[in-house]
Parts: C-alpha cells; structure tokens; sequence
C-alpha cells in the first residue's frame, strides 16, 4: 500500500522544507517525525511512503540544516568541555579559600588564647554581711 500522490508531494515538500532547515510546523530537527508533522500527516502515512523515506536517509546526511547540526553539536560539546574545566577550577579555588579561611581563623584564635590568658582576673567574694 502506499500513499496518493497530492500525499507523497506534501511529504516532498517537508523534506525540502526540513532539509533547507526552513520548516513551517516544527521545531527543525531532522526526525522522522518531524517530517510527518511538516507535512501534516500521521506517522502510519509517512510509513506507506517507502520512496520518500529512501530519500529522506540518501538526502539527510547531506543537507545544510544536516550540517547546522553537526555544528551546533560540535559547540555543545565544546562547550560541555568548557564547563567541566571551569567547575573544577572552581573547585579547586574555593578548596583554596577554605583552606585560607580556616587559616587565618586558627591564627586569629591562636593569637587572641595568647592574650587572655596573660591577663588573670581574680574575682570577688561577696559580702555575706557576717563581716567576713
């Protein structure tokens, strides 16, 4: 079974579309069912169209909207990368202040121990009125 040809001309022409990276209904991205949905039919009709789907994978590698794809691909993992690399010099920064921070705590304590215990404040018996 396969599909009527004012079908299988809607199906071309969202191939087109999709591969010119210019689509009218969908988001662009070179899926099947994006190619369905371009052409306003059911993925059953898309199915029953065997030329058009031999067409759609000989023709896809090639297309610009193909190679938009790989690019922005490409810079996703670039990116990605670039990321990693930024978290763990982050990481390794604020390990670093960390350290400085408890540093300087340390010698602060240390230094302010060293000088209250120089100082010996003797306390005071109250009067408990019997004269003592």
């Amino acid at each position: 079974m396969t599909v009527s040809p004012p079908t299988e001309h809607a199906l071309e022409q969202a191939m087109e579309r999709l591969l010119a990276g210019c689509p009218e209904r969908t988001d662009g991205w070179l899926t099947k069912n994006n190619l369905h949905r371009e052409a306003d039919v059911g993925r059953a009709t898309l199915n029953r169209a065997p030329r058009i789907l031999a067409a759609w994978e000989s023709r896809l590698a090639d297309s610009p909207a193909a190679a938009r794809e790989r690019s922005r691909h490409q810079e996703l993992t670039r990116l990605r990368t670039d990321l990693a690399r930024s978290q763990a010099l982050r990481r390794l920064l604020q390990d670093q202040v960390d350290a400085a921070a408890t540093a300087i705590v340390n010698t602060a304590l240390s230094a302010q121990n060293s000088m209250s215990s120089a100082v010996i404040v003797p306390f005071s018996r109250p009067s408990d009125g019997r004269g003592r």
